[in-house]
């Protein structure tokens, strides 16, 4: 019978390899790991980190590049994960910002209440929906909206929509930021462009941030405009 191995252990043995702690099946992500990486606790799946690893500094990046991140009043996330954008929003840049967090994965909602305690960083709102369904009936302007809609390594097709781009765009205000999320290796240079071109329609200044960790794209657009009667 093989020995468990203690927490101490795991930890110090995480900074040569990963070691599991957890293992989750979602209906929608499908096998979802709990894993001490470097001496994190970190949410990932076969194929890609999804919380609290590579993708919590991908994502700072994006959130280094908003200016005056101090004045952001309403923050909008579409794909919660375990939550980690959360963390670093709370506690490296100390906002206290109103969050809204969307996950069409109950399981992933369950894992960062109970598995990465996201419900301390009030003042939070977590609602499972659809992100699609959530833009379709949204009426909230936010200051900063993050875009990480993932299902294992691809961004599903209606959230590249141009349908669905143009109500982000339109929930945002005058001097609010876009921060919109792919992935290097599934992701078509055309469906960038098309991103790019589609935010530029939609009254949005644009600029591209690439290889980000060596394996992301961030799309960061800004809205300089006043809303269209």
């Amino acid at each position: 019978m093989k020995k468990k191995l203690s927490g101490k252990i795991k930890n110090s043995l995480s900074y040569i390899m990963p070691m599991r702690v957890k293992n989750y099946h979602s209906a929608i992500n499908g096998l979802v790991e709990i894993n001490i990486t470097d001496g994190t606790k970190t949410l990932d799946t076969h194929s890609c980190n999804y919380s609290y690893g590579s993708l919590q500094k991908i994502l700072q990046k994006g959130l280094e590049e908003i200016e005056s991140i101090d004045s952001v009043k309403h923050i909008l996330i579409l794909g919660l994960g375990g939550g980690s954008v959360i963390q670093t929003i709370r506690e490296v840049f100390h906002s206290k910002a109103h969050i809204t967090a969307v996950e069409i994965d109950r399981l992933m909602i369950d894992i960062a209440q109970q598995e990465f305690g996201i419900d301390r960083y009030a003042p939070l709102t977590i609602i499972h929906d659809d992100a699609i369904v959530f833009m379709q009936h949204s009426k909230q302007l936010y200051n900063l909206i993050i875009v990480d809609v993932f299902v294992q390594e691809t961004i599903p097709e209606e959230c590249l929509s141009a349908d669905f781009l143009r109500r982000i765009a339109q929930s945002l205000t005058i001097g609010g930021t876009i921060i919109f999320n792919t992935m290097r290796d599934s992701i078509e240079k055309s469906t960038l462009d098309s991103l790019y071109d589609t935010f530029k329609n939609n009254g949005l200044s644009v600029r591209i941030i690439d290889r980000v960790d060596k394996t992301n794209t961030l799309i960061l657009a800004k809205n300089f405009h006043t809303h269209s009667e």
